[in-house]
């Protein structure tokens, strides 16, 4: 149905008041660093880039508990998930591996192009782990409004935009599977990770029939941007993910010509960009990543095998697994293809936290899941919603080939995804705490 005058007005004020909102600032800002960290450490930058995000972390958690007392607004199964978790790790390092809390760097190893990677100790690790956790809850419960969802989503793409500009971390052999670009991190499947949030949210945005065709064709060049970066990060999995989101979205959506003209945007803007940029050259090696007889060849970077080594290891962990950051232990001395992290969400659950945190993790995700299906059913608001599960069905697939759960860009899904619901009952004076136990 066609809006009248007086509600388009009154639409264009909100969206005005949104953008002139601190709040909606400190979120743009805290999606546009999400990119930023060590990767960028060879850059004459007057703060070191993996603080800002830190920086701007904690004050999203301060203006979270200062405006709304804290308001939690994910469902309660994830809620639990993530006490389970918080709570496993702290009574395994405070009661029993209290020796290895070490909140410091423990070693540093350079890799190419005069890079350095710093191992941190679990303490280190640990905190960061909490502050995800906590911009994560924090930013779902100030995202009240579609409005700022769309805010962090043009955030996060322009942040991705910036990184590229700035330059990033490089690696140039694909062959001896070393060429990735990483952007801000020394981790690609990170970078192209978010390259397919960017992806998905700006879609969101650019398939939303209620906002002005300008704002449609900006959100699909931004989308462009979360293409191209998926792709030059070379993380196939990443790219698995974008490919298994947008075959979501054709059967879910059967008017699926209403993408075309935002898909094709975005396509264009990211060949241009792929062309423009002064990017390495990464035409031939970003062919040999995802070229199927060699990832075939190696096992996609020899997952199979890894995987094969921790299932068969299952009665060290399978009541209540490991311990955080401790799964490569099993593997010392016992393995077919070398020591290595899970590269795989759902495994790695399951070796750190036993069948228990499975369990609450699928039921965490599934809780998600049928929020978005409840949203699915308005009409008035279907085609974003459907590319907010595509976004989701991409991370379900990603999380089978990476460890997602302790990266920043993970916890910008969740609480896009978390708030989605919440930001459409507050426009109904629904109460916060009742809805997100619901």
């Amino acid at each position: 149905m066609e809006k009248s005058r007086a509600e388009k007005e009154i639409g264009e004020n909100q969206v005005k008041s949104e953008w002139l909102s601190p709040v909606s600032w400190l979120i743009f800002a805290v999606a546009f660093a999400a990119p930023f960290g060590a990767g960028m450490q060879e850059l004459d930058l007057p703060v070191t880039p993996s603080r800002v995000f830190v920086g701007l972390g904690l004050l999203v958690i301060l203006c979270w508990l200062v405006q709304t007392k804290g308001c939690i607004v994910f469902p309660r199964s994830f809620n639990l998930f993530i006490l389970f978790c918080v709570l496993h790790i702290c009574i395994t390092y405070l009661f029993f591996r209290r020796d290895e809390l070490i909140f410091s760097y423990i070693s540093e190893i350079q890799i190419m192009g005069g890079f350095i990677r710093y191992k941190e100790g679990i303490g280190l690790l640990v905190a960061r782990f909490f502050l995800f956790i906590a911009v994560g809850y924090a930013l779902a419960g100030l995202l009240v409004s579609g409005e700022r969802i769309r805010i962090m989503a043009i955030g996060l793409a322009t942040g991705l935009f910036a990184t590229l500009i700035l330059g990033g971390y490089s690696q140039y052999f694909a062959r001896s599977n070393e060429f990735r670009m990483a952007g801000g991190f020394l981790d690609p499947n990170s970078f192209g990770r978010m390259g397919v949030a960017a992806f998905f949210l700006s879609i969101m945005i650019a398939v939303d029939l209620e906002l002005s065709r300008n704002r449609r064709l900006i959100a699909s060049l931004l989308g462009g941007i979360g293409m191209l970066v998926t792709i030059i990060s070379g993380s196939r999995g990443a790219l698995i993910g974008l490919i298994a989101g947008c075959m979501a979205t054709l059967f879910m959506f059967r008017s699926a010509w209403r993408w075309f003209l935002p898909l094709t945007v975005a396509m264009a803007c990211a060949m241009i960009l792929f062309i423009v940029l002064p990017l390495v050259d990464v035409r031939s090696t970003a062919n040999d990543r995802f070229d199927p007889e060699y990832s075939m060849s190696d096992s996609g970077a020899g997952r199979l095998q890894i995987w094969g080594d921790y299932l068969a290891k299952w009665k060290d962990y399978v009541l209540l697994g490991v311990g955080f950051r401790h799964n490569q232990q099993l593997l010392v001395g016992n393995y077919s293809f070398k020591v290595a992290d899970t590269h795989n969400q759902y495994l790695e659950i399951l070796v750190s936290y036993g069948v228990p945190g499975l369990l609450l993790w699928i039921a965490g995700l599934w809780s998600l899941l049928r929020r978005l299906q409840r949203l699915n059913k308005n009409k008035g608001s279907r085609m974003p919603v459907i590319a907010l599960i595509s976004l989701f069905v991409s991370f379900l697939v990603q999380s089978f080939f990476l460890d997602v759960l302790s990266l920043r860009d993970t916890w910008l899904i969740l609480a896009a995804l978390g708030a989605s619901y919440w930001s459409q009952q507050t426009n109904t004076q629904a109460r916060p705490f009742v809805e997100s136990q619901r």
